[in-house]
């Protein structure tokens, strides 16, 4: 099975990997199930940029795989349910190295990763949360609760 790679130099989510520390991991991962790595291309650095991605997947033979180091790489909401849509006609499968699946994009694995993902992301940090209690330690809010 061949494994075409894309990477990022953006940050995804929370994280931020360098690129060629992402090759790396997504060239071990591919080893692993004894697949064929294919070299990615590099998406560039703007913000909502996913002109690579959408070439990549308008180059690969259908039931290719693309290889990615999260989930959290895909396209934004605003461009997801277009990709969904080529996906579904291409009959494209992705792995995610991060999150340790792979699958369809529809598949409910991933559909409930990136669901949680975007609950996560709705969520605020304690520190935000500590200004509406006012002046109460943490552990008084976890006692509480």
């Amino acid at each position: 099975m061949k494994y075409y790679a894309y990477v990022s130099s953006r940050a995804f989510g929370p994280y931020y990997m360098p690129v060629p520390a992402q090759n790396s991991c997504l060239r071990e991962y591919a080893t692993r199930r004894n697949g064929i790595f294919v070299l990615p291309p590099l998406e560039s650095n703007f913000h909502h940029c996913y002109h690579q991605l959408f070439g990549l997947l308008n180059s690969v033979s259908a039931g290719s795989t693309i290889l990615m180091y999260s989930l959290l790489m895909l396209p934004d909401n605003q461009k997801l349910s277009e990709f969904r849509r080529r996906v579904s006609v291409r009959q494209v499968r992705f792995a995610f190295v991060l999150e340790n699946i792979e699958g369809s994009i529809d598949d409910v694995t991933i559909r409930n990763a990136l669901e949680s993902y975007q609950v996560k992301a709705l969520s605020k940090p304690i520190e935000e949360a500590l200004e509406y209690f006012g002046d109460v330690s943490v552990s008084a809010i976890h006692n509480k609760f």
